[in-house]
């Protein structure tokens, strides 16, 4: 379900996000520290050696379109992935996803977090 799906997403985000947003790629003490060890122990869950249309069957599944962008969550726009964790944090409960797809169609997706 999306709940799971965005919960896993988030996870994938931390697990990766020193490595691919705050660091170097091209420094070789990117890769010798104890964030990119973790995520290197967690590539089973990554899901790096799936499809994409494997790892995003959940939202075909729910309804979403290809090429979706999340644009705003409850109202509240997103600048930043990291903002996605801050407001389902704040927003426990029912609310909305709104984005856009591919033809710029605005789109309202209901969810629910526990």
């Amino acid at each position: 379900n999306l709940t799971t799906y965005i919960d896993k997403s988030g996870k994938k985000y931390a697990l990766t996000k020193a490595l691919f947003l705050e660091k170097s790629l091209h420094k070789v003490g990117t890769y010798l520290n104890a964030s990119t060890l973790k995520a290197l122990a967690h590539i089973p869950m990554l899901g790096i050696l799936n499809t994409l249309n494997t790892e995003n069957s959940v939202l075909k599944q729910i309804g979403v379109p290809e090429n979706f962008t999340i644009i705003a969550i409850n109202r509240v726009r997103i600048r930043e992935p990291k903002e996605v964790d801050e407001i389902f944090d704040k927003f426990r409960g029912r609310g909305y996803i709104y984005g856009i797809n591919a033809a710029r169609q605005q789109m309202e997706i209901p969810f629910m977090i526990r």
